[in-house]
């Protein structure tokens, strides 16, 4: 019987945990697959029906844990069918309660972190409580997060040039005409608001509510549970980002703490349930980036096509995607210009890489210039006339450097005609800071509630920001100091001084406040979240003198000793300010929901 279950469950090889380890991303597309399908991605959509299936959902998946503690865990048959009584019993009364809940989004998300906290107790109590367990539990949690707001925010909520989906322009009027014609756009895109971007998100959304329709979903719930798709993106990103840090050679608390950020940052929150291209971009960066790491090491042809075809489906999604070709064209040339013996082969690596790269890159632009003559690489300007949202009328210099406004003004995003707001931001730094967190919609003026532990937040991470910064020149100044060249690293530094680099010029090239907006370069997130992860690596492994001559207590002991305490000091305060920040995350799109 054993054996069978093995077979059934586990591949036949190895353990349920393995093969869960080994396709998380295939894992998390089941997860999100019945999440949606139980609600389509809109809280008030669950109902008596879809409340049985996520009953039988949770039953089915109780039966797997119970039967897999036995099998592989040694745990005694009768303990194991009490285990499943138990849970199943308290699944009932979950679903009960979920009925009656008047948030059931917030009741999900409230009952879910309790459930991962119980079982982080219980496994530090066992001391079972790995690194890599940790991680798992902070993806559920972080996954939880995403799916609170995603319930709460249909596809016209809080959105970005999306409107909605009677529209004939916007992201959501560019779904809509690929869904009713089942064809690319046959005019001058440019003509239409945002049709200008690649179709390659807007061509999937399409074809997953084509899909859903013609499985007997009414229009508005398809409409709805096209977040299913940017749920699953947000969600993919922490994946990806995991695999960057360890490629990175991030360990242990260094590792805690950078995914810790990426989890539960409000960008990527934000990011689940947005319509609109900007997530499956990141992801297609977060991916090449990925791939790039991995083809250093490798140097296969299978590794930097795998490159060339993540940075062009990017390009395919967004045009911005082309701001990770810096950092990664350094390990191109790096790789180059040292292994001077296999020239020849980058030769023909190369090659075949722009010849996939550029094609899936450009096809676009080529298309509509040479069928419409559309603008090559088309950007739209709002203009200085008439936009409220102008700020070139202010001087570089005080765009650049005064931040008088960051200590006397709320943390929230301020637009000249929401509410009281007096101005619109024109510093593209404090921009950058307050729409990472609460993007264009969030603020104390639609939510009071959220205002205390949004204060906490803003001013948590503008910590976390300045540690990131310094703990990139840190890891910088030790490669310096120890003589030694971390090409990974230094790929991910040059990728983020680039996209920053990159920012600004847009800001200045575009002199409105709808373009300081995080969106644009969010993979400075993750870049950030790696530098304090290496650097806490870095801190932690310093080097210790050797101990000197007459001397009763040694130099050595004594940098130990100041070694321990400064990785300690460091640890702790970094430790902290993240545990501040995620918690106070949750708070805010929690009390948003509660509302």
């Amino acid at each position: 019987m054993d054996n069978v279950f093995s077979r059934a469950l586990c591949d036949g090889q190895k353990d349920l945990i393995s093969f869960l380890k080994k396709h998380p991303i295939l894992i998390t597309a089941a997860i999100i697959m019945f999440l949606s399908a139980t609600t389509f991605c809109e809280q008030n959509y669950i109902s008596a029906g879809n409340a049985f299936f996520i009953l039988a959902g949770l039953i089915a998946l109780f039966l797997v844990i119970s039967i897999t503690l036995s099998v592989h865990y040694g745990v005694r048959a009768w303990i194991s069918c009490v285990i499943f009584i138990v849970l199943s019993v308290l699944a009932y009364v979950f679903i009960v309660n979920l009925r009656e809940a008047p948030r059931r989004g917030a009741f999900i998300f409230i009952v879910g972190i309790a459930v991962l906290f119980v079982i982080a107790l219980a496994l530090a109590a066992f001391k079972k409580l790995t690194v890599e367990r940790a991680i798992i539990l902070l993806f559920l949690a972080g996954l939880l997060l995403r799916f609170l707001y995603v319930l709460y925010t249909s596809p016209s909520t809080r959105q970005h040039d999306v409107y909605n989906f009677k529209s004939d322009s916007g992201h959501a009027g560019y779904i809509k005409y690929l869904y009713e014609n089942g064809h690319l756009p046959d005019f001058d895109v440019t003509t239409v608001d945002q049709f200008y971007h690649p179709p390659l998100h807007h061509v999937i959304l399409a074809i997953w509510w084509k899909l859903l329709v013609n499985f007997g979903i009414a229009d508005g719930y398809a409409q709805s549970a096209v977040q299913t798709l940017t749920l699953f993106y947000s969600c993919v990103c922490m994946i990806l980002s995991y695999k960057i840090f360890r490629r990175l050679s991030i360990k242990g608390a260094g590792l805690i703490v950078a995914f810790t950020i990426v989890a539960f940052h409000p960008t990527f929150v934000i990011f689940s349930a947005s319509i609109n291209n900007d997530i499956l971009s990141v992801t297609f960066i977060l991916l090449s980036i990925l791939c790039s790491l991995k083809w250093y090491k490798s140097r296969k042809l299978i590794d930097i096509l795998a490159v060339a075809a993540a940075i062009g489906l990017g390009m395919s999604t967004k045009t911005s995607t082309y701001m990770v070709a810096f950092g990664i064209g350094f390990l191109f040339a790096y790789a180059f210009f040292k292994d001077k013996e296999n020239r020849k082969k980058y030769y023909l690596q190369f090659g075949l890489f722009l010849a996939l790269c550029v094609p899936l890159s450009l096809w676009w632009e080529i298309r509509n210039s040479v069928l419409y003559g559309s603008p090559f690489l088309y950007v739209p300007l709002l203009g200085s006339g008439g936009s409220w949202q102008y700020v070139g009328n202010v001087s570089a210099v005080e765009r650049i450097f005064d931040f008088s406004k960051l200590f006397s003004s709320p943390v929230f995003d301020q637009w000249i005609n929401r509410g009281d707001k007096l101005y619109n931001e024109y510093n593209p730094m404090i921009s950058l800071l307050k729409t990472s967190l609460f993007g264009e919609y969030i603020n104390d003026t639609s939510f009071p509630t959220i205002t205390t532990p949004a204060k906490i937040l803003f001013w948590n991470n503008n910590i976390l920001v300045l540690l990131s910064v310094a703990a990139m020149l840190f890891a910088i100044g030790k490669l310096i100091y120890d003589k030694k060249m971390d090409e990974l690293f230094v790929s991910i530094v040059a990728a983020n001084v680039v996209m920053v680099v990159s920012y600004y010029i847009f800001c200045f090239s575009y002199p409105h406040h709808c373009s300081e907006n995080i969106r644009y370069v969010s993979p400075v997130i993750v870049f950030g979240a790696a530098f304090i992860g290496k650097a806490l690596g870095e801190v932690k492994s310093l080097k210790k003198p050797a101990k000197a001559k007459g001397s009763d207590v040694s130099d050595g002991a004594r940098s130990a000793k100041f070694n321990v305490n400064g990785y300690v000091i460091t640890l702790t305060v970094t430790a902290t300010a993240t545990a501040v920040f995620a918690v106070c995350s949750c708070l805010v799109f929690l009390l948003i929901g509660l509302k």
